[in-house]
């Protein structure tokens, strides 16, 4: 009788240390998941490794510019993610670019304008490529133009930008971006220039 009371007892000491085990397991794995897992945009962006996954064209790059660009004015990280934010973005410019916007002077102007675009209840609803026209009027799908000059290779493109402000809509914002290709064969945005603003 007290060797079957002796068993009982050690199958359920046994089970009780798996169930523990499971449920451990089960916990850290969980809590592992989450914070290994970006959940937010601003931490999507964060998680991108750069140096091993750069965007391999310019409209890739440009999309990725894009999202961040989006990302600033939409407000929505913390004070300790917007350097990161911004350290992220600053591996897409040339190096001529860079050396000309200290980071310290960028973050700055970003805090600037992220403050002036805000504050006249601007959002950035999407971008997009806009269709140009020829001299014949028809449409061209040539969105972005390549060529090299002094023996490096350039790329201008122009993207459209659909910015909200209240419940007007402004839809034609475009920017014409010029981007060179580093020596690691990587594009590079070297500047960009508003073109026009339609309202």
């Amino acid at each position: 009788m007290k060797r079957k009371i002796r068993a009982v007892l050690i199958m359920a000491v046994f089970a009780c240390a798996v169930l523990g085990m499971y449920y451990m397991m089960n916990n850290s794995s969980d809590n592992h998941d989450s914070m290994d897992i970006p959940q937010t945009k601003v931490e999507k962006l964060l998680a991108k490794d750069l140096e091993l996954e750069y965007p391999a064209t310019v409209k890739t790059v440009m999309d990725l510019y894009s999202q961040y660009s989006k990302c600033f004015y939409d407000g929505d990280y913390t004070e300790q993610e917007l350097p990161k934010l911004l350290d992220q973005y600053r591996q897409l410019l040339d190096d001529e670019l860079l050396a000309n916007n200290p980071v310290e002077n960028q973050m700055n102007s970003l805090d600037q304008e992220i403050k002036a675009f805000g504050g006249k209840g601007k959002v950035i609803i999407s971008y997009y490529w806009p269709r140009t026209k020829n001299a014949a009027e028809t449409e061209s799908k040539d969105e972005v133009t390549y060529y090299t000059k002094d023996g490096a290779k350039y790329a201008s493109t122009t993207l459209a930008y659909t910015i909200k402000q209240g419940t007007k809509t402004v839809t034609d914002s475009r920017e014409k971006f010029v981007l060179r290709q580093d020596s690691d064969k990587k594009w590079k945005i070297l500047g960009w220039v508003l073109v026009n603003d339609e309202k």
